[in-house]
């Protein structure tokens, strides 16, 4: 059994990608105001106080190099591990010289998994005008969007051809700002993510091609066709 657990910039008030830098960029004026204030020893130091981050920043005030980091650490790096590594999970392919496997045949139980760590935010809304994007952090939205359209373009010919079950899993907030409390802990966003692994080793059964979020999946919403 192999897991890919392509994990991205953590979905929250302020990342790594929120760092100031040394160079002028645009939206250079707010990175000084985006610098860590104070680490907070809860939850192994992921509540982090700042005056303002990219989560809430609007779009113009976005730094051109944080938006570039966020695309590549939630998406691209992703697209690539995935490319390269699934070829070495899960049951190879029939060749045109080996004897075919009936559907019936082929095992339920999957061979391997790919997990791909996202967020809510990388769904589509049921009204154009959700409160829950408002016009903040669309970087991170956009990149999560791209992940979750990576699991739901590639989950079938995963699980059709080497039985390697796809999914993209938000664990939740597992960090806050503001002297907020966090919602969840490490073990329990852990379990969210490997909840699906957990279905198939324990209980034998296959969940693949799916965005799972509270230990279940979450239906998309379709508009427009």
């Amino acid at each position: 059994m192999r897991i890919i657990a392509a994990v991205g910039e953590e979905e929250s008030y302020g990342g790594e990608c929120d760092a100031p830098r040394a160079q002028e960029v645009p939206g250079q004026e707010v990175l000084e105001e985006t610098a860590p204030e104070e680490t907070l020893p809860e939850n192994d130091g992921a509540l982090t106080q700042r005056h303002q981050s990219s989560w809430t920043q609007k779009l113009a005030d976005i730094p051109y190099q944080d938006i570039g980091d966020v695309l590549a650490i939630n998406s691209f790096v992703p697209l690539l591990l995935i490319r390269e590594l699934l070829p070495l999970m899960g049951h190879p392919p029939p060749t045109s010289t080996s004897t075919t496997q009936a559907p019936e045949d082929k095992p339920t139980k999957p061979a391997g998994y790919i997990i791909n760590v996202s967020s809510r935010e990388g769904l589509s809304e049921a009204s154009p005008d959700a409160s829950i994007k408002g016009g903040h952090h669309v970087h991170t939205n956009m990149s999560k969007a791209a992940l979750n359209m990576i699991t739901e373009t590639e989950a079938h010919p995963a699980w059709a051809g080497r039985r390697v079950a796809m999914n993209s899993v938000d664990p939740g907030f597992m960090s806050a700002a503001d002297g907020s409390e966090c919602p969840i802990g490490w073990a329990d966003g852990a379990a969210r993510v490997l909840w699906c692994v957990a279905k198939g080793e324990v209980e034998g059964e296959a969940v693949w091609g799916r965005f799972l979020k509270h230990f279940g999946g979450v239906e998309a919403v379709v508009r427009g066709v």
